[in-house]
């Protein structure tokens, strides 16, 4: 599935994570007012969602803070919490590796090779 069938990889009433059309390495995250009324949107760069993804509760506001002081106080401004936002950023990466992973199988699948020689014409 390529980047423009379905650039959604997490979505709620209030938060939407998409890949960056300009950049699909990154992302972009879209905090939404109550009510679907426009809001913000903020660049995440390439590794960023998979580390905030995987960082341990108590120091999420910490590094979401470190990578977008702004994007925490407008979270807080629309009544979210930095766990809702925590959230999404793990369920969009989740998302995103099932994708990859489901694209990979499909690619050696059509290369007729096997897991092992697949890999190591990757890697080689």
């Amino acid at each position: 599935m390529a980047v423009q069938d379905n650039p959604v990889l997490y979505q709620d009433p209030q938060i939407e994570v998409k890949f960056n059309p300009k950049s699909p390495e990154d992302h972009i995250l879209y905090l939404h007012k109550p009510g679907g009324e426009e809001g913000m949107g903020f660049h995440i760069p390439r590794r960023c969602l998979e580390e905030l993804a995987k960082t341990p509760r108590d120091k999420a506001e910490e590094k979401m803070k470190t990578l977008n002081d702004i994007m925490v106080r407008y979270t807080e401004d629309l009544g979210l919490s930095v766990d809702s936002l925590g959230y999404a950023m793990a369920q969009a990466y989740i998302e995103e590796k099932r994708r990859y992973d489901i694209n990979e199988r499909q690619m050696r699948m059509r290369s007729g090779l096997t897991q092992e020689q697949y890999t190591e014409m990757l890697y080689d």
